[in-house]
């Protein structure tokens, strides 16, 4: 099964294969967060639609129930589980009073999973809230680094503690740039030191990428948010219920489009087979979701989707006449200054001189190959982007930007607009233009978003209340605890004012 760029509370990134887990048996603490989680895992794996109404209706708030029925979780779980397979808790990375947050692996897909149960905060104390995101294995989670004197000190404590390949961060403050660090290497046992410019692939963070790109086309007036599909893709037959779904809808994953978070093997060389500009592979493939089934209504509940973006790509590609790539290089990565930042892997048999993405197999890491596990053009403009970590700051910089009435390469109108998500129920994902907004103590709402296609990991996170923004990444698929660790001990210095 091919693994594809996603990450996003309650749909998951998808990491390498031939991961391996803990041995030990897991037991779950004895707490109120401890028994919530405990059946919730059990009822998940049942793979029983019964089973998963039942564990909604005894352990779900009163409030969320109001908002999503046990029986509307039940079958959204199930296709989850349907996709992912039985997920395996392996180790609890955090827990507070009204928290806990689980690592697991899941088997079908061979991927970590960080799972984490909040509870209200009164009694009967219930499930108030459920993410499922990115994970590393129990083996490489690291506990966050307590005192640090640089940003190079921190990535290299980091690393020693995980043994990844390589790591970049950006610290952006006050409208500006104002640190980059880079260590380790590019390919796992060479001595070829990484350099500040070199480049990571980061994966469904393209998804922001794109809609920005659309936001350029909509000034023109060449788009509009609510421009509907049948409209723009008139050529293509086109089931009766996604006519009428706005450019808005895809971007903000309201479309009622499958997720298209993996493929089958023949599946995916397929796709990746055909022939023709990527634009025309594009136009195969999205002739073909539109023939698919939707999972939900449009315009209603959240649901993650590649596929959402490829339309959305190609619908702009459609009305201005040229491709995806050129589209995204003409308004976003020339105007902004990203000499460094371009599609696909980075290490490719024209540039050799680039980071590898790296498998984590066997508890070491595997550096993939240049001819290894191609993602293929038709799912691009769901994420394969490739970028310096400076070239992220400044695309972070971009936003930053217009979050704050500055206009730019792009209107502070149109950045504000990809920031503001639809209302959201009961607390779970509120998802705008390729941005999630979470709340986090101490720093207010974040914009966020990661990006892995399984040998790279990528994050960056706007601090809009701080005027603040972090960008990490790393040449592995399982990096994902170690940068949030880095994030987590940037921000309490931020706090502090002491590493």
């Amino acid at each position: 099964m091919h693994r594809i760029p996603i990450v996003v509370p309650l749909v998951l990134t998808l990491l390498a294969a031939g991961l391996t887990h803990a041995d030990e048996p897991f037991v779950f603490p004895e707490t109120r967060a401890g028994e919530i989680a405990s059946d919730y895992f059990e009822a998940f794996n049942s793979g029983d639609l019964e089973r998963l109404r039942q564990h909604y209706q005894d352990y779900r708030s009163e409030a969320s129930l109001a908002e999503r029925s046990p029986d509307e979780r039940a079958s959204a779980t199930l296709g989850l589980y349907e996709q992912l397979g039985r997920l395996v808790p392996a180790r609890v990375t955090n827990e507070t009073e009204f928290s806990i947050t689980i690592t697991a692996h899941a088997e079908k897909v061979k991927m970590w999973a960080s799972c984490l149960f909040q509870l209200e905060e009164q009694e009967p104390y219930k499930l108030d809230m459920l993410m499922i995101g990115p994970g590393s294995p129990p083996e490489m989670v690291t506990e966050g680094v307590k005192t640090w004197t640089s940003l190079t000190d921190l990535l290299d404590q980091v690393r020693t503690d995980t043994g990844l390949p390589a790591i970049a961060v950006a610290v952006i403050e006050d409208g500006g740039v104002i640190q980059t660090a880079a260590v380790g290497i590019r390919k796992a046992g060479s001595t070829d030191s990484i350099e500040i410019d070199d480049r990571f692939h980061i994966g469904s963070i393209t998804k922001s990428v794109t809609a920005t790109m659309i936001g350029r086309l909509v000034e023109k007036g060449l788009l509009a948010w609510d421009t509907t599909i049948a409209r723009t893709l008139e050529d293509i037959e086109i089931r009766e219920e996604y006519r009428d779904v706005t450019l808005e809808q895809l971007l903000q994953h309201r479309a009622g489009l499958p997720g298209y978070l993996t493929f089958e093997d023949s599946t995916d060389a397929r796709l990746i087979a055909l022939p023709g500009t990527p634009t025309e592979q594009r136009r195969v493939f999205v002739a073909e979701v539109l023939q698919t089934e939707p999972i939900a209504r449009a315009g209603e509940d959240m649901n993650y989707s590649n596929a959402g973006y490829v339309v959305a790509g190609l619908m702009a590609e459609q009305v201005s006449g040229t491709g995806w790539e050129n589209l995204v290089k003409q308004y976003v990565l020339d105007p902004a200054g990203m000499k460094n930042s371009g599609f696909g892997w980075p290490a490719t048999e024209a540039r050799p001189g680039q980071p590898y993405g790296h498998f984590y197999e066997d508890s070491d890491f595997r550096p993939q190959g240049m001819d290894e596990y191609p993602l293929g053009g038709f799912i691009a403009p769901a994420g394969d982007i490739h970028t310096s970590i400076g070239d992220l700051a400044l695309y972070a910089k971009l936003h930053m930007d217009g979050l704050a009435g500055r206009d730019g390469v792009v209107k502070a109108s149109t950045i504000r607009y990809l920031h503001s998500p639809p209302e959201s129920k009961d607390n779970e994902v509120r998802y705008a233009g390729g941005w999630m907004l979470v709340e986090k103590e101490g720093l207010g709402t974040v914009h966020t978003h990661s990006g892995s296609a399984g040998t790279f990991y990528a994050t960056v996170e706007l601090y809009p209340e701080e005027n603040r923004a972090t960008a990490v990444v790393t040449n592995a698929g399982a990096g994902a605890g170690a940068v949030e660790s880095i994030i987590r001990s940037i921000n309490e210095v931020a706090k502090t004012g002491t590493p």
